[in-house]
């Protein structure tokens, strides 16, 4: 029995270090989108999320897309999106401003999401932000 429990304890570190390694290749993936986790309040209907973008492609651009929703029972749900940003995809990190329109919004708590699509590869991100003034 002993020598069973060994063969499953082995099992199981031998497939973490593999899952492991297959995080590690995933996250070094050339596509990288990330959220700031402050959001700007410009008027009830209109943000202004910053998200920082890394893309490399068969074609040089890609695009960006971010939603914010921010639930403040018990007033009305407010939800926006951004429409299709277009980034440069040549491997270099930039931050990037991307208007986000719907609403209501009020300063506070919410929670966003982007997602970023190139020719080859994609990524996401989604997080609590604050949503504040310039």
């Amino acid at each position: 029995m002993k020598t069973g429990v060994s063969l499953t304890l082995l099992a199981f570190v031998m497939t973490a270090v593999a899952l492991g390694t297959g995080v590690a290749a995933a996250q070094s993936s050339p596509n990288d989108v990330e959220l700031s986790k402050q959001v700007d309040f410009i008027t009830d209907a209109i943000l202004v999320a910053y998200v920082t973008v890394s893309c490399q492609g068969a074609t040089p651009t890609g695009t960006v897309t971010v939603m914010v929703v921010q639930a403040k029972p018990p007033l009305v749900t407010g939800t926006g999106s951004s429409f299709e940003v277009p980034v440069i995809c040549d491997g270099t990190r930039r931050k990037i401003a991307v208007e986000v329109i719907g609403g209501p919004f009020q300063l506070g708590n919410a929670m966003a999401s982007s997602n970023l699509l190139s020719p080859t590869l994609s990524d996401s991100d989604a997080r609590s932000v604050v949503i504040t003034k310039p």
